[in-house]
């Protein structure tokens, strides 16, 4: 297949989650030197940490979260190596892989967010908001379901040279 083009709302969505992994990074190298010893590595559903770690762990977190985008950009270059289900037709092809592109990058993008904000909570001790959770699942599954049904609707939709 031919090389798939960048949108740009797909550039924009890659350079804002670049922007969010970067400006994490910064804070984190700001607050780090202040941190207490210990720090909460796990939070309860009402947003309370009820574990606790060595301050290094927030580093974990960032080059968890750093993994996550590395892998996530690297994926987003292959679009043939995607496991994608039957159905794909070389009319269709270019649709539903920029439908597949832009539901990564939008999950890229919220799981930099999520990641960010977590790090941020962490760095300043604050508990997590209760809704936090309910929120990042949502746009996750929100955005998974959008995409699958907008590449089903694509999939669906009759070829005019080949009408079986």
């Amino acid at each position: 297949m031919q090389k798939l083009p960048f949108t740009w709302i797909h550039k924009i969505l890659e350079g804002l989650s670049l922007l969010l992994l970067i400006l994490t990074g910064l804070y984190l190298i700001n607050c780090y030197p202040s941190l207490p010893a210990q720090i909460p590595i796990h939070f309860t559903w009402e947003g309370e940490a009820d574990a606790w770690g060595d301050k290094f762990m927030i580093i974990w977190l960032f080059l968890f979260c750093f993994g996550i985008y590395i892998l996530l950009t690297v994926v987003n270059l292959f679009p043939d190596s995607w496991n994608m289900p039957s159905g794909i037709t070389d009319r269709n092809r270019a649709a539903v892989y920029g439908y597949m592109r832009s539901m990564l990058l939008w999950i890229k993008l919220f799981l930099c967010g999520f990641f960010g904000w977590l790090l941020f909570n962490v760095g300043s001790q604050n508990a997590l908001p209760r809704w936090f959770p309910i929120i990042l699942f949502s746009l996750i599954l929100g955005t998974v379901f959008y995409f699958e049904f907008r590449i089903y609707k694509e999939k669906k939709k009759k070829d005019p040279e080949n009408p079986f």
